[in-house]
């Protein structure tokens, strides 16, 4: 943690699940409240098929404590759905984001 209390500006990078922030990191950053005051934040959140708010949800908690959101980023990641067929991509648009 004292990386972060040192840190003027922070990147969180995650993976949206269920079209929202893991658990995980919303309890992360609520256990952890006084840590985001004054602190510049850039928000990446990874996508498969949809995201959500997945960015801006993060990013109006963190504002709750204090932090300042410069800017979000929603990247659209190769599909890691195995086990549900009506959401997961066909292999070739999979692949398709490989190239780009």
């Amino acid at each position: 943690m004292k990386a972060i209390t040192e840190a003027d500006f922070i990147v969180f990078a995650y993976p949206v699940q269920f079209s929202t922030v893991p658990k995980i990191m919303r309890d992360y950053i609520t256990d952890h409240n006084e840590l985001w005051k004054n602190k510049k934040v850039f928000i990446i959140a990874t996508m498969g098929l949809f995201s959500g708010d997945g960015s801006g949800m993060l990013g109006r908690l963190l504002q709750c404590y204090g932090a300042e959101v410069i800017g979000g980023l929603h990247l659209k990641m190769p599909d890691s759905i195995a086990d549900e067929k009506a959401l997961k991509r066909p292999i070739e648009k999979n692949k398709e984001l490989r190239k780009v």
